[in-house]
């Protein structure tokens, strides 16, 4: 693995911070909270503006072409700031058109995605896990002529009221079936839920929805194989977030510790709070670590053994830890709604959820090794 950044990475970090520290502040939160609205539009269309939304994406719908790396950069930054933006949605099943979309689907979304005008989400969270798999509610999709009737239900799909498509699997009789799903078609209902976080979820149904063939994601039969290479990269996008959540909770700690006096001395100063936040410090090298690790696997098209395991274990396992002894070393101002540090714990619970958390990383792990399969780490 080359740890070195390239100095197109190095931009994105810097370009992205810059943008997100002028734009997403507690005063930008009030105001979004008395505007009841839940997509911060100004900080989206900011990043469209500067051409971060395309850095994964190539110049011929308008992106950067920097890949997977160059993307991450830009997630880790959008953990540090937490913004109203549906970065992760959009931009992983982006991804996922610019590889396997027909020419059709590529050329009406990738480009709307680039300039800030396309808004994606997902219905996966049951796809990436067999247990969640077998617990969807719905019947199979029905062939009709060249297309499918559909009934099933998902939960949690993040901004699905601002989304021009929904990316959701569907399990057909000739295996699993991936289709960007129109929100706006007759049959589809979306019932609001409440969020830790604060993000717009839904509850999405469809009743009796066609599905045409080209709504279907890349080839047919690829349906598996477009599910594991998306759920690889969601997860470690998942991992860039988890670590920019972590990494600022434990910087604000940090500030936090070294103004607040007790007995005339800064708190910080103690060797109680200095080991903790020593211990919460070498776990974020270690979800450093095997975050990157993954990603430059992912971004050279290598075989990843269990890599994105072992990473999104680590961003569970030490996000969690981190988190927790935040809100320990503030004591009650922690959990106050006008202090910045709920919103990393909130986040940071969510993001260890998402997608399997450390004891499903580990069952993963275990069921591998016990398989006697291939488990390089280190290719």
């Amino acid at each position: 693995m080359d740890f070195r950044w390239s100095d197109e990475e190095e931009s994105v970090l810097a370009l992205a911070r810059e943008i997100l520290t002028a734009l997403v502040t507690p005063e930008r939160f009030a105001t979004l909270a008395a505007r009841r609205e839940t997509l911060d539009r100004e900080t989206w269309q900011a990043l469209a503006k500067a051409n971060l939304l395309g850095v994964a994406l190539p110049e011929t719908v308008g992106g950067a072409g920097l890949g997977f790396l160059a993307l991450c950069c830009l997630m880790q930054e959008v953990g540090r700031a937490l913004p109203f933006v549906p970065a992760l949605e959009t931009l992983s099943v982006a991804l996922a058109v610019e590889k396997f979309g027909t020419p059709a689907q590529r050329s009406a979304l990738l480009s709307g995605v680039c300039d800030g005008t396309l808004v994606l989400s997902t219905a996966l969270l049951e796809g990436f896990s067999t247990e969640r798999t077998a617990q969807k509610i719905e019947s199979e999709p029905t062939q009709n002529g060249d297309g499918w009737r559909v009934h099933a239900e998902r939960t949690c799909v993040a901004y699905a009221d601002h989304a021009s498509r929904i990316l959701m699997s569907l399990r057909a009789e000739s295996g699993e079936l991936l289709v960007l799903l129109d929100p706006r078609r007759p049959g589809v209902e979306l019932e609001a839920m409440r969020s830790s976080t604060g993000e717009p979820w839904f509850h999405l149904r469809l009743h009796d929805v066609q599905i045409s063939v080209g709504d279907v994601l890349g080839v047919q039969a690829q349906g598996t194989e477009i599910l594991r290479w998306l759920g690889d990269r969601r997860r470690v996008l998942l991992c860039a977030k988890h670590l920019g959540v972590a990494e600022r909770a434990l910087e604000i700690t940090a500030q936090y510790t070294a103004e607040r006096k007790q007995f005339g001395r800064p708190i910080a100063t103690f060797q109680a709070v200095a080991q903790r936040a020593a211990d919460a410090f070498v776990l974020i090298e270690a979800m450093r670590l095997t975050f990157w690790q993954a990603a430059f696997l992912l971004d050279t098209e290598k075989e990843c053994g269990l890599a994105v395991q072992t990473a999104k274990y680590w961003a569970c396992e030490a996000g969690a830890f981190v988190a927790y002894a935040a809100q320990h070393l503030h004591g009650g101002i922690g959990v106050a709604l006008d202090y910045p540090l709920h919103r990393y714990y909130l986040w940071s619970r969510q993001l260890e959820l998402d997608f399997g958390s450390a004891p499903e990383q580990l069952a993963s792990i275990g069921a591998a090794l016990a398989s006697e399969s291939d488990t390089d780490l280190f290719r």
